[in-house]
């Protein structure tokens, strides 16, 4: 599996992410896709965005890591 080659503009992030259908898919993909990032963004959880209404992904392992 790799990278989806689109992007989401997300309204809460104010910024392009990928956006994933369901939080399997996007849990797989960390699974299978981890070493394409640096070591310091591999993502490690997704979350649900009410903004896009899609799964992102995240390398922080709680919401209130900022």
């Amino acid at each position: 599996m790799s990278k989806p080659k689109h992007r989401v503009y997300c309204p809460i992030a104010m910024r392009p992410k990928m956006v994933f259908e369901t939080k399997e898919k996007a849990l797989r993909h960390i699974q299978f896709n981890a070493e394409d990032y640096k070591n310091d963004m591999i993502p490690v959880r997704a979350y649900f965005c009410k903004g896009c209404g899609g799964w992102h992904l995240t390398h922080r392992p709680r919401w209130e890591d900022k």
